[in-house]
């Protein structure tokens, strides 16, 4: 839990480094999740914030990962140019993201639009070990 969370500062600070933005973080880690679920969610947010470099032209991101008893969310938003996500769903990272989520027993859902920026949410149900 602590690693996912140091992974994340890392992965935020490499982000503000390249772009110049200064993703606004809130993570509530609480209620620890598997390693599967903690690894997933650190490839979200490595393959989000890659896009956002490439291809948003933000100058806002943000960041929430909150766990709850019943799951954990992670909203990766920012107020680039958007794209068509019904056109863009083919893209190894997105399919690659959404695959990994599924794997879990999760969802993943990608709203944008062109000049409206993008939002990636992912939910992950826990798991009865």
């Amino acid at each position: 839990c602590q690693l996912l969370e140091q992974a994340i500062a890392t992965l935020t600070q490499e982000f503000h480094q390249t772009t110049g933005i200064s993703p606004e973080r809130r993570i509530d880690l609480s209620m620890p999740f598997s390693n599967a679920v903690n690894t997933v969610v650190y490839r979200i947010v490595q393959e989000g914030f890659t896009n956002i470099c490439k291809y948003a032209e933000a100058s806002a991101v943000q960041l929430q990962i909150q766990t709850t008893p019943a799951e954990l969310l992670l909203t990766l938003e920012d107020n680039g140019e958007g794209f068509r996500a019904d056109e863009s769903q083919t893209g190894f990272g997105l399919r690659g993201m959404r695959e990994r989520v599924t794997a879990l027993g999760g969802q993943l859902k990608i709203d944008s639009q062109p000049g409206a920026g993008c939002r990636i949410t992912a939910r992950f149900p826990r798991m009865n070990a």
